[in-house]
């Protein structure tokens, strides 16, 4: 490893990388192995890590929806005829 591909690896971590982005790059199995103090290997599970769709969502819309559907939730009515103990499972 040369001392500008170590150079390139610490400037993209530290100053591209937010800090939930290094903790995921710290928790993935090849970190020892492959990543550290790679730059391309880190580039790749960047870019792998940045298009997972699970975390791909933003924080804040996932709150959003979450407080309208409290906010908007009503037990079925007729036709939809829903038992009181099936709302209180759907509200919890």
């Amino acid at each position: 490893m040369t001392a500008r591909q170590t150079k390139a690896f610490s400037v993209v971590l530290t100053y591209h990388c937010t800090p939930g982005m290094r903790q995921r790059l710290g928790e993935h199995p090849d970190w020892k192995t492959k990543i550290e103090d790679d730059p391309l290997h880190l580039l790749e599970i960047i870019m792998s890590c940045v298009h997972d769709p699970v975390r791909a969502q933003c924080q804040l819309v996932t709150q959003a929806d979450f407080i309208t559907t409290l906010l908007t939730c009503k037990q079925g009515t007729y036709p939809n005829e829903e038992s009181l103990l099936d709302w209180s499972k759907q509200f919890k």
